[in-house]
């Protein structure tokens, strides 16, 4: 099947935490590993537990503005910063940028040059369109009454540009692809994300059919749009060019479970790395032995969704 994207456009703020200060550090996009569970567990309440994981292969969630899809900085290097002058002009917010608009990111997997001036506009447009804000909260203890100020960081995507996040799917077959529909329409209703209760993460999703994703074709080497958690050290042993490891941990969300159980923490390969070869990633239960004694597993999606890059 072809590559399809889904947009998702925010009608509510979005808080998807990163690790750091408490509630105070913020996310803009969603790791893939985020999206599968979200959606794992809505098909579970639409359809029932499928017989294994589901038959789908998905990016991580990036920002758009209108047609202006992002992409993950490539860990490649680019042939302009080796010039002295550039890379002391341009140098900082290359580093700065996280995500490329498609038009440099098509010219970087290639190993083209291209306008250093276009990729700080990117970023601006990006900055302008998408914003991090706080919000302070009040929290009462439930025997003294005393008070405690605390702040929660949230996303805000003006709706004036037309912007949200997006993530890209390949399916094995069309049925499924449309069964996704309602489950991804449910999922906008009660919101992806922390701070579900206070009504973040509400979003309407835009089902685009036969998504061009960017590529060099015939190229030798391949970059991840998902975080990779390897199914053996042989997928990764010798391929590993230019990296970044991510560790991901966080809670269980279960309505058979109680009290708070957090997930067995993984170290994963971050979007943007690159692999000499084709690595399939895999999915790994991340369940405490014991909660998984008295519940059951927890998985976490690690599976690639490559593109090939020079």
């Amino acid at each position: 099947m072809g590559v399809r994207a889904i947009k998702l456009c925010f009608t509510s703020p979005l808080h998807v935490g990163e690790r750091g200060l408490g509630m105070e550090e913020v996310s803009t996009m969603i790791h893939s590993d985020t999206l599968y569970g979200a959606i794992y567990s809505l098909w579970c309440r639409v359809y029932g537990p499928p017989e294994g994981h589901l038959p789908l292969r998905l990016s991580s969630a990036f920002p758009y503005i209108r047609d202006e899809y992002y992409y993950p900085k490539p860990y490649l290097a680019l042939a302009s910063l080796s010039d002295p002058d550039l890379r002391s002009i341009y140098g900082k917010g290359v580093k700065r940028a996280r995500y490329v608009p498609e038009s440099l990111f098509s010219p970087w997997i290639q190993g083209a040059d291209f306008s250093l001036t276009e990729l700080e506009k990117s970023q601006s447009r990006l900055a302008e369109a998408i914003t991090r804000e706080l919000r302070p909260r009040v929290a009462l203890d439930r025997l003294s009454q005393d008070s405690s100020l605390y702040q929660v960081a949230e996303v805000h995507f003006c709706r004036d540009w037309d912007c949200g996040l997006y993530f890209l799917l390949k399916t094995e077959s069309d049925d499924l692809w449309r069964q996704l529909g309602p489950v991804l329409k449910l999922l906008g209703e009660e919101g992806i994300g922390g701070e579900r209760s206070s009504g973040y993460g509400r979003f309407t999703p835009t089902f685009v059919e036969d998504f061009s994703c960017p590529g060099l074709e015939g190229g030798k080497n391949y970059l991840t749009l998902s975080l990779v958690y390897p199914a053996d050290p042989s997928e990764t042993r010798g391929s590993l060019l230019f990296y970044r490891l991510l560790k991901r941990g966080g809670w269980i969300y279960s309505p058979r479970a109680l009290g708070n159980h957090k997930h067995l923490r993984l170290n994963m390969f971050a979007e943007g790395s690159i692999f000499s070869r084709p690595i399939e990633g895999s999915i790994v239960d991340v369940a405490p032995a014991e909660f998984a004694r008295r519940y059951h597993p927890v998985y976490r999606y690690g599976r690639s969704f490559l593109v090939r890059v020079k």
